[in-house]
């Protein structure tokens, strides 16, 4: 296998196989709803080419420039340390932006509407290109007994649009809240979000 990233995967899947037979070890699930801005590889994807046909054919184009970029992420949580978590998070994630409507000039000869391209205006929000990925994730809690927690992450992630391996790396992320529901917010460079991302969580 001559992929460095996926070698790294690997490894890191292996780690966490081995960590579960350990005395301590603790799992469980969380689910997010968070938005933020969107990850570098939807600027490939979003909106694909088959959403911009069917909004050029109204006369209408998605400014990606002014939106935001939720995402709906499921993750399971192997605690292998007070302080260390294996995390493996299954994401979708999608655009969430302005739509313009030009107006038209005439007809072509197809007997279609001409559209000004110079003269847009703000025609309501869509929901345009949601993409899939799959992320695992070294965690580390700088102070797992605080009700307010910080954290760093590192690992790896595949966006299943090209399944290329894409490094994934949280500096610094913060979440606050009970046994159950908390809130969060992370500065990530990841296939779900690269930026600010924020939201609410659901701990079972």
């Amino acid at each position: 296998m001559k992929n460095p990233h996926l070698i790294a995967l690997f490894l890191l899947l292996g780690f966490s196989s081995v960590v579960y037979g350990q005395e301590g070890f603790r799992k469980r699930f969380s689910l997010e709803l968070g938005a933020g801005q969107g990850p570098l590889h939807m600027q490939f994807v979003s909106p694909s080419w088959s959403a911009k046909k069917v909004l050029a054919e109204k006369g209408q184009r998605a400014d990606t420039g002014d939106g935001i970029y939720p995402a709906i992420a499921l993750s399971g949580v192997l605690r292998t340390s007070p302080r260390w978590e294996t995390v493996a998070t299954a994401c979708v994630s999608w655009s969430h932006c302005r739509i313009r409507q030009y107006d038209t000039f005439g007809i072509d000869p197809q007997g279609k509407p001409r559209y000004d391209l110079t003269k847009g205006t703000p025609a309501g929000w869509k929901d345009l290109s949601p993409a899939f990925s799959l992320t695992v994730q070294e965690r580390v809690a700088w102070n797992p007994e605080w009700k307010v927690r910080m954290y760093s992450a590192f690992g790896l992630g595949i966006p299943l649009v090209d399944f290329v391996p894409l490094p994934s790396l949280t500096p610094v992320g913060c979440s606050y809240g009970g046994e159950h529901l908390y809130f969060y917010a992370e500065i990530p460079l990841s296939p779900y979000a690269t930026g600010f991302h924020a939201g609410i969580g659901w701990s079972f």
